[in-house]
């Protein structure tokens, strides 16, 4: 029988040297948006009022593909949850947190004329710090272009006398990284006329010539015109 890797001793000596991640040990700090300049400390209050919330979900979009046998899982694209990630506050008592909030939103969509903002003025990059027993910061993921999206419901009842309320709220984000914000290359538009342009020069050197923009078939049959749903350069039997 093959050896384990699995060794109780070296699983205890290596817990205890390294240590566990409690999930108590956490820091939120949500900056200001702009079109809030002078709500700096209730942004600061706000954050210290944190009591729980979650580190996002990370997925890779695929799409099955079948060339011969069984289908396989094609990577596509990177899904970040960003439809939503939630923080839940304590409330004081003069309701500053959710004033905060409340006001926030009506950045976003103005209440009175339905008008959405300039999204500088509303998003925000947060932090969501992972701490160590000494409170030093030992994993960091940004949430990046956030904004709050939805404020919960928030229960009044006289028999509730020893409770105070939290508020729940939901974040809309793009994407989130334990690495910093994305410097990546802005994605390159190629204008339609430069397409035609070039399409038309690959058409005079391709093996297959073309005549009014319409595919040929090896046999000389005109296939249909570019654009349509399927364009076949070796014919339709081919």
């Amino acid at each position: 029988m093959a050896n384990s890797t699995f060794n109780l001793d070296g699983f205890r000596s290596e817990v205890l040297k390294r240590g566990l991640a409690r999930s108590n040990r956490f820091e939120v700090v949500i900056p200001t948006p702009r079109g809030l300049a002078s709500s700096v400390e209730d942004s600061r209050f706000t954050s210290m009022m944190a009591e729980s919330t979650n580190f996002p979900p990370l997925n890779v979009g695929v799409v099955s593909q079948r060339i011969f046998g069984p289908s396989y899982q094609r990577p596509k694209y990177l899904e970040f949850g960003g439809d939503n990630i939630v923080i839940n506050f304590l409330v004081d008592q003069d309701m500053s947190v959710k004033k905060f909030f409340e006001d926030w939103i009506e950045l976003i969509i103005e209440p009175n004329t339905y008008f959405v903002g300039y999204q500088d003025e509303y998003k925000v990059d947060f932090d969501i710090h992972q701490l160590d027993e000494a409170d030093n910061k030992v994993y960091t993921v940004s949430i990046i272009d956030a904004f709050p999206r939805s404020l919960n419901i928030m229960d009044l009842n006289n028999t509730n006398t020893n409770s105070f309320h939290r508020l729940a709220v939901g974040f809309a984000y793009r994407y989130w990284s334990s690495k910093g914000k994305y410097e990546g290359k802005d994605p390159v538009i190629i204008p339609n006329k430069i397409f035609r342009e070039e399409l038309e020069k690959n058409n005079k050197t391709s093996a297959y010539p073309t005549t009014n923009n319409n595919w040929t078939t090896i046999t000389g049959e005109p296939n249909q015109n570019i654009g349509g749903n399927t364009i076949n350069p070796l014919g339709a039997g081919a």
